[in-house]
């Protein structure tokens, strides 16, 4: 949750999350996904590319969503 407050609207896709923690999918993508549950992160509506060169959903914290992105 520290990482996803601290890159404020900008936000970050799980790769680049996996990325910056040195976490492997298995571990952030669950504990992002127990984020959205609680209400705390969304769906910001931008995608980026992952390493990969895949789009992906871009996460932010709910009080950096933009109510015009359909996030929140």
């Amino acid at each position: 949750m520290a990482l996803i407050c601290e890159r404020g609207a900008l936000g970050l896709t799980d790769d680049e999350g996996e990325t910056l923690l040195d976490m492997r999918a298995p571990s952030f993508t669950p504990r992002r996904g127990e984020l959205v549950r609680q209400g705390l992160v969304v769906d910001s509506g931008r995608r980026r590319q992952t390493s990969s060169q895949r789009p992906a959903a871009v996460w932010v914290a709910v009080e950096h969503a933009e109510r015009n992105t359909g996030a929140i």
